[in-house]
């Protein structure tokens, strides 16, 4: 069933109304931010924060850059948003949302709210009044509607919850055990609305932003591994970007492929990695009682040799097993026609190629009718062919 997702009358005036107030507010900050992090990359750095030794001040260099830049990536999201979808509710929400992650998302307004008014640090403040953000994205992406209705009860209790846990932080405890079983079942949600409910385009949208997540949480893990910290920011801030492509619906059918590659790459450089440090103990072991000159060095050869033999069909047994488990109709398809190619290439009888023909558009595309037009070589008319496929 189709949905108006489009903003009306004075609705759509109070939330561009809303959307001019909050732009300004975050250009203010951002324009603000630029001296802030100028005098931070300025000023030397004489500890050693993360263990890095002497890449230290290299890395806590690229840390700010990435938070500014990251900041301004919302931001310019936003606008594009904005500008390219001003009456779409889904959009207005996620340029919205942008323009929030574009300011408390990462340290940026802590930052400046600590350089310009002494003010403590306030990052798990704002990242507590988040959450509500990330509940309402969750119940009404990718269209804009609540699936199910009931679940706009969820946003709108995590509201005081929200400020309760901004208020006391006695009650962190508490909001989170409340908090974690209602993302749990949104995602459930998610995956009951993706299934059920979501057209196709709709499906590829939501594709998008989870493979988005998935790269933000591969990124917040780097960053867990260098901050040795669990409260922590991902080194960049990737899901506006994911969000954005999905909004828009920029090259939607791309994400098939993408997601077909990662998983692919994926699993082939973890079985490399297990194949390499297995064989290197193996081969440890066999040269254990040989003479030690020169050891290291054949192990290393060795085990570089077999792994780039195993590169080539590990990576298409992998890609096979991938497409028939998830793909299963598009790794049909492309038998069908790797077939198809093999006939036209030995096949020299025009009857049995048209054949063949009409078969191959049968089995991929399952058209109700197939027509094939030959033209004769004396530049006659043509001769007209056609063959129905039946159920």
């Amino acid at each position: 069933m189709r949905t108006d997702t489009q903003l009306h009358g004075k609705w759509l005036t109070l939330a561009h109304v809303a959307w001019y107030v909050c732009a300004a507010l975050a250009a203010i900050v951002l324009l603000a931010a630029i001296p802030v992090y100028y005098n931070r990359l300025a000023q030397p750095i004489l500890g050693d924060p993360y263990g890095l030794g002497q890449f230290s001040a290299s890395f806590q260099v690229l840390v700010d850059v990435g938070d500014l830049l990251g900041s301004y990536i919302s931001f310019a999201l936003a606008v594009l948003l904005f500008w390219r979808k001003p009456n779409d509710r889904m959009a207005l929400f996620v340029s919205f949302f942008c323009l929030v992650t574009a300011t408390t998302g990462i340290f940026v307004l802590e930052n400046v709210l600590i350089a310009y008014f002494g003010a403590p640090p306030t990052q798990k403040l704002w990242s507590g009044l988040q959450t509500p953000l990330w509940i309402l994205l969750i119940c009404t992406f990718p269209n804009g509607q609540f699936v199910p209705r009931w679940t706009r009860w969820i946003f709108l209790v995590s509201i005081p919850l929200a400020f309760v846990s901004a208020a006391s932080a006695d009650s962190n405890q508490i909001v989170s055990a409340v908090s974690a079983p209602i993302f749990f079942l949104l995602a459930y949600l998610q995956v009951y609305r993706y299934r059920h409910v979501s057209s196709f385009a709709e499906r590829q949208q939501t594709k998008w932003w989870l493979y988005g997540l998935f790269v933000a949480l591969l990124l917040y893990l780097v960053a867990l591994l260098v901050y040795k910290t669990p409260s922590t920011d991902p080194l960049l801030n990737v899901t506006p970007i994911f969000l954005a492509i999905a909004i828009l619906r920029s090259r939607l059918w791309d994400i098939d492929i993408i997601i077909r590659k990662t998983l692919t790459y994926t699993i082939v450089v973890s079985i490399w990695l297990i194949v390499y440090f297995g064989g290197v103990i193996v081969l440890q072991r066999v040269f254990a009682n040989i003479a030690d000159v020169g050891n290291n060095e054949i192990i290393t050869i060795i085990s570089t040799l077999v792994i780039a033999a195993l590169f080539i069909p590990l990576r298409n047994r992998v890609q096979n097993v991938i497409d028939k488990r998830f793909y299963r109709k598009k790794y049909d398809a492309q038998q069908v026609l790797q077939k198809f190619a093999v006939t036209v290439r030995d096949e020299t009888d025009l009857e049995k190629l048209t054949a063949e023909l009409v078969n191959v558009v049968n089995e991929t595309m399952q058209p109700k009718r197939v027509s094939v037009w030959l033209k004769r070589t004396d530049r006659s008319k043509g001769n007209f062919r056609e063959e129905e496929n039946l159920p």
